[in-house]
């Protein structure tokens, strides 16, 4: 079995519902990874005063890999507001063997 979501409480933020996925192994597993942006305090507009807005959080991805990356660690160093991260680029980060979902073809 694999971690699939845990739901917390709006309020008190403790987790209440825990939901697993059965584990095929060499088939696809459908994963959804938080987002964690790194580097960002050395983006020249970070260091300016602006703020970086994140419209997803997270994504699902297809993993035919035994073991995958708890999160998708996404480099701000080098964003502006007129070079953003659009997630045709979060899939070029990702390891072999994952895939986005086909809900981001659009």
């Amino acid at each position: 079995m694999t971690l699939q979501s845990i739901d917390t409480h709006f309020k008190r933020e403790y987790h209440y519902l825990m939901s697993l996925q059965r584990y095929i192994v060499g088939g696809p597993k459908l994963v959804k990874l938080p987002i964690s942006p790194v580097q960002e305090d050395k983006a020249l507009h970070w260091q300016a005063g602006a703020n970086f807005l994140f419209i997803t959080k997270e994504l699902y991805v297809w993993s035919y890999n035994d073991s995958y990356p708890g999160r998708i660690e996404v480099d701000c160093q080098n964003l502006t507001p007129s070079y953003p991260i659009k997630i045709g680029d979060i899939e070029k980060m990702l390891p072999y063997g994952m895939y986005l979902h086909k809900m981001y073809d659009h």
